[in-house]
């Protein structure tokens, strides 16, 4: 599902939960991109036991569609706040006060918490909650990353890097 455009025209992206300081951990940060304008969507699917969730978020540089792409593996990513996405970088870090105005904006949208964007982000929630997430990449054919997508819907083991 389509939500937005994100502006990443600097060509630098943060992948992390929202409430994550530049410091913490199981965060993928400054990831080089291709400059451009970046299509935001996510896609939802039944997980047995959970219900209909969100299962990837992902952003793509807009005009560089692919039909079948080819996914690599980046790393991982953690979450705590029970959501992860994509952030200008560097991406914003809230003070106490901020934080907690932005959880209560966030459950207070029209997707009661399931998605969120602003100017700088967009981020979804976690699918099964918090936990380590696999992070993908799409690379165009001069090997430059032009996609990059978080799988939701199955934990990391936390005990290596399994390539898809």
């Amino acid at each position: 599902m389509y939500l937005k455009t994100l502006d990443l025209t600097k060509g630098l992206v943060d992948i992390s939960d929202p409430g994550y300081d530049r410091q913490g951990h199981y965060q993928l940060l400054d990831v080089k991109v291709i400059p451009g304008h970046y299509s935001c969507d996510y896609k939802k699917n039944e997980i047995t036991g959970w219900g209909n969730r969100v299962t990837e978020c992902s952003i793509t540089l807009m005009g560089s569609y692919q039909r079948y792409p080819h996914w690599k593996r980046l790393g991982t990513v953690g979450v705590d706040a029970g959501h992860c996405g994509f952030f200008t970088s560097p991406k914003k870090e809230y003070e106490q006060k901020e934080w907690e105005a932005l959880v209560e904006e966030i459950y207070q949208s029209e997707s009661k918490g399931e998605v969120y964007s602003t100017t700088e982000a967009f981020f979804t929630s976690s699918g099964i909650g918090d936990g380590i997430y696999k992070v993908y990449v799409s690379l165009n054919f001069e090997g430059d990353i032009r996609a990059i997508k978080i799988d939701f819907a199955e934990e990391e083991d936390d005990e290596g890097e399994d390539e898809e």
